[in-house]
């Protein structure tokens, strides 16, 4: 990926470059931490890449402005903010979250992002897509601060966002319950990840992992090649059976992870295979955990 690609989506791109220290900080998740933060189905990960502050999802909304005080976060510090997809519990926050920065910030999401989405894994029909409030708040933007992210885009020196991640693999959380209008099967085509490029190694941030573990880790080797140091995020194994969390961890081996960090979608039963796999470079994440790299 060069600069100049990079530069057509941001104006006055810097460089590329290494991310010398990298602190994430889980601002909502499906369990909460000690203290008073709340648990949420969602995800919004606080990241700090050297001066940079980037806000990776949002989660549903309702936790991510209480829990950001608890931690002792400004959200004013935020420099951009990286949807992973359009799904309510990565995106319904996305109107808190720019309306707290108090000033305007680069927002980069999939074309794609905004469609509507249902799904049926409850026996009923419901909706699933972006709320209308978030929705609203991009309409609001100026299309200075809108990135598309149809392809990788470097959102900050050292941090990229893959834009759609090819999926020369089945993904190992395939959902058949997401659908969206004229009851075509959804794949979230608008799943994206985010990559670190740090002086460690790559870290690599998931919201769901829809593309799946071993498409997106191909694709982000493709990117930026080098050992993967962490895999932070969710992997979308809630649903799945123990064949496919075989799957999942057997790309996690072919990529030498280091550390893997589940979170949210990654579901309990998945987690703790993992963790049997790993030992203790594997860790459940909770809201108001915090991790260096």
């Amino acid at each position: 990926m060069s600069d100049e690609v990079a530069s057509k989506n941001r104006p006055n791109a810097a460089p590329h470059g290494f991310v010398k220290r990298l602190t994430v900080r889980i601002v909502t998740e499906n369990h909460a931490g000690a203290g008073d933060l709340v648990p949420e189905h969602g995800l919004c990960l606080w990241i700090e890449a050297d001066e940079d502050v980037i806000l990776f999802d949002t989660g549903q909304g309702q936790a991510l402005l209480q829990n950001a005080a608890r931690m002792g976060l400004d959200l004013g510090r935020v420099t951009c903010l990286v949807l992973s997809h359009g799904h309510y519990d990565h995106s319904g926050g996305v109107g808190a979250a720019l309306k707290a920065t108090n000033r305007p910030v680069p927002v980069y999401l999939h074309a794609q992002a905004r469609k509507e989405r249902f799904s049926r894994s409850t026996g009923k029909t419901r909706s699933i897509g972006m709320p209308e409030e978030a929705q609203a708040a991009l309409f609001q933007l100026s299309p200075k601060n809108l990135f598309e992210t149809d392809g990788p885009v470097r959102v900050r020196p050292g941090v990229w966002a893959t834009g759609s991640i090819p999926r020369t693999r089945e993904p190992e959380g395939l959902d058949r319950h997401l659908f969206v209008l004229g009851n075509r099967r959804d794949d979230v085509e608008d799943d994206q990840a985010l990559l670190v490029r740090t002086t460690g190694g790559n870290v690599i941030m998931t919201g769901c992992g829809h593309a799946g573990v071993g498409n997106t880790l191909d694709f982000a080797r493709t990117l930026v090649p080098g050992a993967v140091r962490a895999v932070i995020g969710g992997f979308h194994l809630s649903r799945a059976g123990r064949s496919r969390w075989v799957m999942a961890r057997d790309a996690l081996v072919r990529h030498a992870v280091g550390e893997i960090i589940p979170c949210h979608c990654t579901g309990e039963e998945a987690t703790r295979f993992l963790t049997d796999q790993w030992g203790s470079r594997c860790r459940a994440a909770r809201a108001g955990d915090v991790f260096v790299f």
